[in-house]
């Protein structure tokens, strides 16, 4: 049952640029959305598209597998000028809604092939292991 339903944030890694997944319709009249935390716990919610029906972002009315996307836009903070620099986007959920017309019996909804493109790239300089948590404990420690 859902009682014992715990919510749980997956952290992505690196600068993420593209979220792509596959979804299987049944040609119901459904959207989904796709949301996101930033490091500083703000919360965005981005629709993604097919790449061949751009014009109706987040409709899965259609039948059968389909790719989807969504590109991560610049506004998402997802760096800091200090160090360490990156700063982690968080997925918390995925999210189907209906059209108001639409039937909501019988209705499933299969998921696959969840990718992130993302860039990894981080400047390496003499102790920059220094801001990693690893290091931070092992240096500083907690004293217990």
């Amino acid at each position: 049952t859902g009682d014992s339903f715990v919510e749980k944030a997956i952290p992505l890694p690196g600068r993420v640029q593209m979220v792509d997944f596959w979804v299987w319709g049944a040609n119901y009249d459904y959207y989904v959305e796709i949301h996101f935390r930033d490091f500083r716990g703000m919360a965005y919610v981005l629709t993604p598209v097919r790449r061949e029906q751009k014009r109706e972002p987040g409709s899965i009315k259609y039948v059968g597998w389909k790719n989807m996307y969504v590109d991560i836009p610049n506004y998402i903070k997802q760096a800091v000028n200090y160090k360490p620099e990156l700063a982690t986007l968080s997925l918390t959920k995925i999210v189907f809604t209906t059209h108001p017309a639409e039937v909501v019996s019988d209705f499933y909804i299969y998921l696959d092939h969840l990718k992130v493109l993302t860039d990894m790239q981080e400047s390496y300089y003499d102790g920059f292991d220094l801001t990693s948590p690893q290091k931070l404990d092992e240096i500083w420690g907690t004293g217990e």
